[in-house]
């Protein structure tokens, strides 16, 4: 396996044979784990990500079969596992088995998610770049979202009365990584208070017949810097139309 992990590194014969299998998606992303500081412990975590990926005769694991059913490719997952170095064995099995029981079916919050509209591909999108930290990522804004029995939290409900759902959340949220709970939460908290409230800023925005759709699509992509583009947005375009905000 070290053998095999040098040979990638150096473009040598094992690995040439190797990608003549068709699993360049699957070399690309031990490439990542090598080449972003895994370094000593480099070994130890391509071998144990070869191992949850392939059999000993080289065919794929239930994990790669389940991903790829549902439309996820090792791309998907080297996005959002990039440099989790010698964690990204754990990292992926943590979370896999968030979406995936052990017969490849679904779990509830995969289920949840897509009654919502959301599949794996725009929770993939969403955590990309969450590296180590990708299955508590997605638990944390799951559980923001979502009560223990699949119920909307009061986040949701606000949110879908002023016709805002979880398709224009996840197109916001895309690229947001581990900070996508704490992103969304302060989104949320600019737009409404505790009570479900808006607050000043929709309330000012909606003087000037914006709206949160409006908003939304601006947003779109914005991602772990969203709260700041939000701030900006409203205060820097206000002032423009000559509109204070009592603050």
């Amino acid at each position: 396996m070290e053998k095999l992990l040098e040979d990638i590194k150096n473009n040598r014969s094992s690995y040439q044979k190797i990608q003549n299998k068709n699993i360049d998606e699957e070399i690309k992303f031990a490439k990542s784990v090598y080449l972003s500081g895994a370094r000593g412990k480099a070994p130890t975590a391509f071998k144990g990500l070869y191992g949850l990926w392939f059999d000993k005769e080289g065919n794929k694991t239930q994990y790669l079969k389940t991903l790829e059913k549902e439309g996820i490719n090792l791309a998907n997952i080297s996005s959002v596992l990039n440099r989790a170095r010698g964690k990204a064995p754990t990292a992926f099995k943590d979370l896999y088995d968030l979406w995936f029981d052990e017969e490849g079916n679904k779990t509830q919050y995969l289920k949840t998610l897509e009654r919502k509209g959301v599949n794996l591909a725009s929770t993939s999108s969403i955590l990309s770049g969450a590296r180590a930290k990708a299955s508590t990522a997605f638990k944390d804004l799951h559980d923001l979202w979502f009560d223990k029995d699949g119920n909307e939290t009061q986040y949701l409900k606000t949110l879908g009365e002023e016709k805002i759902n979880l398709t224009n959340m996840s197109s916001i949220l895309s690229g947001a990584g581990a900070n996508a709970a704490t992103a969304f939460k302060g989104l949320y908290d600019l737009w409404f208070d505790e009570d479900g409230n808006k607050t000043q800023y929709l309330k000012t925005l909606g003087e000037e017949k914006i709206n949160l759709t409006n908003m939304s699509s601006i947003l779109s992509g914005a991602g772990l810097m969203l709260q700041q583009h939000l701030k900006a947005y409203m205060i820097c375009g206000l002032m423009k139309m000559g509109i204070k905000l009592n603050i």
